[in-house]
């Protein structure tokens, strides 16, 4: 007796979890939907006033239940008998579209027991959703129990091996209440080249972030309008950081990039060329480049109040777009220097950066910041909080991961140079990103060259400011400021 009960339970659970997941899943708003099923309506009426369906029922009803059964307790009434068929009509629809997700629901919920995940009373979760995103992507929606969404993110790894699919993120739903997990099908590619993506037809102002299971993923640097690339040695942060600038190059043909780096200006070497591009080596200079291009985006917004216009739009106002890339900030912005005249220009490339990251935007000038290290320390709050682009390679702790994203996901990552985790507003989005070479680099500096020597390309305004490596005593275009003059500052 207790074996029956209990499989009049099960059946009834299984109905009404199947219905459920058909009334959730019915496309009230398609309209062939709708149609077939007024039409479905129609025809179960014309059989019924026909008296077809008990023919079909005589033929492939089942055996226990004849169609004399059958009319002993519908009776004759034609009414009864429509209202029969609509009910099953309407329970067959239910069926078809909620059958699959109760089958993927009780799947997952099978796979997710084995990992013995409980609350303080030992109560599991139980998933409540499993749907689709797209063809690779499947989100499971857990009632978490009040299990906090870092011991999910802890077990990462267990969960993965329990579904058989990559977890993309493991992030709260609407309610916290709930977990959502988003699995991958995709295969991940190890090493995504820039010269299988070079061909892709780059919109206006947009550079390449590379590769998701959704495609390829770029961005419009108007829509951004700065980004922070965070990632220990090793991960891909430089290299990603010297495509974006190839990338923005493609796509905008005026455009300055004013790259810092105070290593020697070893990692943007391969930029040196460039007719468009000043190179900052050192501390000094970097602040006095920074305060330039403070001045510039002053000069811009009096332009702008002057003549009505809310940005700066680069073939009316005759003004490039601006790109200030600060290959390993930290080292700009850190607070212990040796000496007193170190830490005050660090400080000042600090007020400055905050500055620009504020206003910058409508002036047509971006900024770009690479780091190892994302912490108050070396890059400050402000700065921070004003740079809504940000890309995170795996880190070394949950805490960095956490700093950049507001996410451990980065933590998760799997030890791959090149993969990492595209922020931007509440999007976070798993990414390859495309290795390029020093050699296609300073090939397309090459094509550069040609382009402004032929007038295929030119600068609309004269540069701010010179390459180091450039002679001081160069005669400069009206509105450039040479070295020397830079160097009288300080």
């Amino acid at each position: 007796m207790d074996a029956f009960y209990d499989l009049i339970q099960k059946l009834f659970t299984f109905g009404f979890k199947t219905f459920y997941y058909g009334i959730k899943n019915l496309p009230y708003k398609s309209l062939s939907f709708w149609f077939l099923f007024v039409a479905g309506l129609v025809v179960m009426n014309y059989f019924v006033e026909t008296e077809t369906h008990l023919h079909l029922w005589q033929r492939y009803g089942p055996a226990f239940l004849k169609v004399e059964t059958l009319l002993k307790i519908v009776g004759t009434n034609i009414t009864v008998h429509k209202m029969f068929c609509f009910t099953l009509f309407i329970g067959l629809q239910l069926f078809i579209y909620g059958f699959p997700e109760y089958c993927k629901v009780n799947k997952f919920q099978n796979l997710f027991n084995r990992l013995g995940l409980t609350n303080g009373i030992k109560s599991k979760p139980k998933i409540t959703e499993v749907s689709d995103e797209d063809f690779n992507r499947t989100k499971v929606v857990v009632a978490n129990g009040g299990i906090g969404i870092k011991l999910f993110q802890n077990r990462q790894d267990d969960l993965e091996a329990a579904f058989g699919q990559k977890i993309e993120s493991i992030s709260h739903d609407s309610n916290p209440g709930f977990t959502k997990i988003i699995l991958s099908k995709y295969h991940w590619p190890k090493v995504v080249k820039f010269s299988s993506l070079s061909s892709f037809d780059l919109p206006k102002d947009h550079f390449i972030l590379g590769q998701s299971s959704n495609g390829i993923v770029t961005q419009n640097i108007n829509e951004l309008p700065h980004m922070l690339i965070a990632g220990t040695t090793g991960s891909g942060k430089s290299i990603l950081f010297k495509e974006i600038l190839v990338s923005l190059l493609k796509s905008s043909p005026y455009l300055q990039l004013y790259l810092i780096d105070l290593k020697g200006g070893v990692e943007v070497q391969d930029f040196k060329d460039y007719p468009n591009a000043t190179i900052v080596k050192d501390m000094k200079m970097a602040v006095f480049t920074l305060q330039l291009l403070k001045d510039e985006m002053d000069r811009r917004f009096a332009y702008l109040e002057k003549n009505g216009h809310r940005e700066i739009q680069p073939l009316r106002d005759k003004m490039d777009k601006i790109v200030i890339a600060i290959d390993e900030a930290s080292t700009l912005f850190m607070k212990n220097f040796a000496n007193q005249e170190a830490s005050g220009l660090s400080a000042r490339a600090k007020e400055l950066t905050d500055s620009l990251a504020k206003l910058a935007r409508a002036a047509g000038i971006h900024l770009i910041l690479a780091t190892q290290k994302v912490t108050k320390e070396t890059i400050d709050t402000h700065i921070q909080e004003n740079i809504s682009g940000k890309f995170c390679f795996k880190t070394n702790t949950l805490q960095g991961s956490v700093t950049v994203l507001g996410s451990g996901i980065a933590y998760s990552l799997p030890d791959i140079p090149g993969r990492g985790i595209w922020s931007l507003g509440n999007k976070l989005i798993e990414i390859q990103a495309p290795l390029i070479t020093s050699a296609e680099i300073k090939d397309f500096g090459k094509q550069l060259i040609d382009e402004f020597k032929n007038g295929e390309r030119k600068m609309l305004q004269p540069k701010i400011i010179l390459n180091q490596s450039q002679n001081e005593n160069h005669i400069l275009p009206e509105g450039d400021v040479c070295i020397k003059d830079a160097k009288k500052l300080f």
